[in-house]
């Protein structure tokens, strides 16, 4: 009764089509919110894909990247190849921004593990990357927070990690 509207009984054919237009009015409405909650899920299903594999071949960029860093990594510091040959490997790889920092990170975590003439050799080789514009000065600064944010980390299988780290950044500052 309170959800019928107020007829008056003494025109029952009006009071039968406002009654049919009620009705139709609501089914249709229901319908129409139906219509527009399934577009929204097929919408929300179609981006969460679009996201995922995005995700997925981000993620999958991201490793194939690291691996050539490591690798040109290891050819200079096992090779002692020449640093500029390393450093057209890296403009080669065309280091997106979102990873140069991962791509840094990676170089100064493996260059705190190697001895000393190897770190000189970094030092040199993160010289010429930045000289030559091929990772960003502001992304050298976020490396070197990061590799100190996990200096507790790098202690506890490289003794000598602070002393390391620091001579990084003294290196970086001069």
């Amino acid at each position: 009764m309170v959800s019928k509207p107020n007829i008056p009984l003494t025109k029952p054919s009006m009071a039968n089509s406002a009654l049919n237009f009620q009705n139709n009015n609501t089914n249709n409405a229901k319908h129409f919110d139906r219509n527009i909650m399934n577009e929204n899920k097929t919408v929300d299903n179609i981006n969460e894909k679009t996201i995922i594999n995005t995700n997925v071949t981000n993620q999958s960029n991201k490793e194939s990247l690291l691996k050539k860093t490591e690798d040109a990594l290891k050819e200079i510091l096992s090779e002692n190849q020449n640093i500029e040959d390393v450093i057209i490997k890296f403009k080669e790889m065309k280091i997106p921004k979102n990873f140069q920092l991962d791509v840094l990170v990676t170089i100064l975590k493996k260059s705190v593990e190697a001895s000393e003439s190897e770190r000189e050799t970094s030092t040199k080789l993160l010289n010429q990357l930045k000289a030559e514009d091929v990772i960003g000065a502001n992304i050298f600064m976020n490396a070197f927070k990061e590799l100190i944010n996990r200096i507790e980390e790098l202690e506890s299988y490289i003794p000598r990690a602070k002393s390391n780290v620091a001579a990084f950044i003294s290196a970086a500052i001069a």
